[in-house]
Formats: C-alpha cells, sequence, structure tokens
C-alpha cells in the first residue's frame, strides 16, 4: 500500500507528538520522583542532628554522673543496687 505524501506527513508529526509526550511524562515522573528524594534527605538530615545532640547530652550526663562519683564524700561502697530515688 502506497502512502500519499500528506499521510506521510501527518504520521510525522503525529509520532513526533507521540514521542515529545512520552519525554514530558518521563520528565514528569523524574521531578517528582527528585522532590520525594529531596525530602527524605532533609528527613534524613534532621534524625542524624537529632541523634548527635541526644549523644552529646548522653555524654555530658555520664561525665557529671562520673564527676558525682568522684567528688562525693566517702559513704561508703556503694554498687548501685541500694540506691532509693
Amino acid at each position: 500500500m502506497r502512502w500519499s505524501i500528506e499521510r506521510k506527513i501527518s504520521s510525522g508529526f503525529a509520532i513526533a507528538l507521540l514521542i515529545l509526550g512520552m519525554i514530558g511524562g518521563l520528565a514528569y515522573w523524574s521531578t517528582t520522583q527528585l522532590i520525594s528524594t529531596a525530602r527524605w534527605v532533609d528527613h534524613t538530615h534532621l534524625v542524624i542532628a537529632d541523634l548527635e545532640s541526644l549523644l552529646s547530652n548522653l555524654a555530658s550526663a555520664e561525665a557529671g554522673q562520673q564527676g558525682y562519683y568522684l567528688r562525693r564524700p566517702s559513704v561508703g561502697h556503694c554498687d548501685g543496687d541500694d540506691l532509693t530515688f
């Protein structure tokens, strides 16, 4: 079957338009994935900052506890089992 020039040009434009639409859809999907990933990266940075703060607070509390045990008046041996709160 022979195609006319008009039909060949129309088919070429239709194929080009279809390819352009597919590229646009892929670009949209890629952009939404990028935004989602960026949000997860921000969340991860916040969690890491919170964990670093927690670690710093624990180290400070441990240093304070050690200082307390070293500087308190001698009241005998205390292994921690008989402490009351």
